[in-house]
């Protein structure tokens, strides 16, 4: 999309609420594009304007402008139905509208996050690919094409100026404990996370858009219902492409046991398993931002957030993102160690939750919270591997990149233990069998 009809959609965000009251009489004094998004579905631009009224913090502001303009796409494959990740990509920047504009929020009056960690502010939010209330249909055909933007402050102005992604390469041990921290007191002030109503939960690309699945009643609230880049119900296309020939596709992870996995990382939601939280879904070094001295860090690009357990995002972060060598025997544990010990620390600082509506804390949810304090390190450790398990299917159909023998070895260590996917397997088809009666 070009800086001109750019232009057009700053000003409308600037002037809309809530953005108005902090920019009222705002002027663009320049634009500039700083990176395209993924697969070509819009721009990322810096805004800087201009206040025409003397602030008591500064006379000029800058922010982010996240500008989705999709390519046109076939509504159709073959008369197979819609692209699935087409779908994906849209819902996921609605999504992450939502979590900025709404959950994000109540990250900025944590105890545990406050003083550690920050995200953008969203200012404006303009989301035009959705109505504000579905029943039976998340997308029309007519509206898969339309704009969506979001303009939020520039983190590297809120206390983080270094962006992981320009300094390239892998993470240093500062940056990577400065990520765990962050992550850790994330999960924990989420710990326990179920949304006020079902309905405020976005389903699968394919389940949204089909008229007929019991999950297409989504109101266009909330996140993901289950988060993570590469939730195997989201990733429909990438397990079809694991070559049938493949290490992976002969130790099941292409046929039912993709989905056992996936399902035993999730199963605990509803009964507030110790691990339950909101993930961020898509932690990697190019998504973080560090403060002056390496030792605070903040996340961004929150379109896959949702509910989940915290090593889903564990598993992405440590096989992309820090070196090979820290994660050998020795390495592994201590990080995984490391992560725990925080997360338990920072759950037990902030006892009740911060994220309900007035009037919306449970019992159950106080429970779920205490349970998180009690999270073992033996049972993480189960979730651990699972979500190890998950990520390497992901890649096996997708392409493989970061630490790729350190994961693949791991996998196959997982896969080949005598039993290990024959249980996984049996406690995934009976919990099938008793909600099919």
């Amino acid at each position: 999309m070009k800086i001109d009809k750019n232009r057009k959609v700053v000003q409308d965000l600037v002037h809309s609420a809530p953005a108005a009251s902090l920019v009222a009489d705002a002027q663009i004094s320049n634009l500039r594009e700083i990176a395209t998004l993924w697969a070509g579905y819009g721009s990322i631009i810096c805004v800087d304007l201009k206040l025409s009224k003397e602030r008591e913090d500064q006379g000029k502001r800058r922010f982010i402008l996240k500008v989705i303009n999709p390519p046109q796409a076939e509504l159709s494959d073959g008369g197979q139905g819609p692209d699935e990740g087409h779908l994906r990509k849209l819902l996921s920047y609605w999504v992450e509208a939502n979590f900025y504009g709404g959950l994000g929020r109540s990250l900025l009056n944590s105890s545990i996050c406050g003083p550690h960690s920050s995200i953008s502010t969203l200012h404006s939010a303009l989301n035009a690919s959705l109505p504000s209330s579905q029943k039976n249909h998340a997308l029309s055909q007519d509206e898969r094409s339309s704009i969506q933007a979001i303009l939020l402050d520039d983190i590297r102005d809120v206390g983080f100026p270094h962006l992981a992604e320009e300094m390239r390469g892998t993470l240093n041990q500062d940056q990577t404990k400065a990520a765990l921290r962050w992550l850790a007191h994330f999960h924990a002030h989420f710990a326990g996370y179920l949304p006020s109503q079902p309905s405020d939960e976005c389903p699968p690309p394919l389940k949204a858009w089909s008229k007929s699945s019991s999950s297409s009643s989504w109101n266009g609230n909330g996140v993901w219902q289950i988060g993570g880049y590469s939730y195997v119900e989201t990733r429909l296309t990438e397990l079809e492409q694991i070559p049938d020939n493949s290490i992976w596709a002969r130790l099941g992870v292409k046929g039912d046991l993709a989905y056992a996995i996936d399902w035993s990382l999730a199963e605990g939601s509803p009964s507030g398993m110790a691990g339950q939280t909101l993930i961020h879904g898509d932690v990697k070094s190019a998504n973080l931002a560090f403060s002056q001295d390496g030792h605070r860090a903040a996340a961004y690009d929150f379109q896959f957030v949702g509910r989940g357990v915290g090593v889903t995002d564990l598993a992405k972060f440590l096989t992309t993102s820090v070196s090979a060598a820290a994660m050998n025997k020795q390495g592994e544990d201590a990080l995984l160690r490391y992560y725990h010990d925080q997360f338990i620390s920072a759950v037990k600082a902030e006892p009740e939750p911060l994220w309900t509506r007035t009037g919306d804390t449970t019992t159950s949810l106080l429970e779920s919270r205490r349970a998180a304090s009690e999270y073992s390190y033996e049972d993480f450790l189960v979730h651990w591997d699972l979500a190890v398990l998950s990520w390497q299917r992901f890649q096996a159909g997708w392409g493989a990149w970061g630490n790729v023998q350190w994961t693949q070895t791991r996998a196959k260590q997982i896969l080949e233990r005598p039993g290990w996917s024959a249980a996984v397997l049996q406690r995934w088809r009976n919990r099938t069998e008793q909600a099919e009666q």
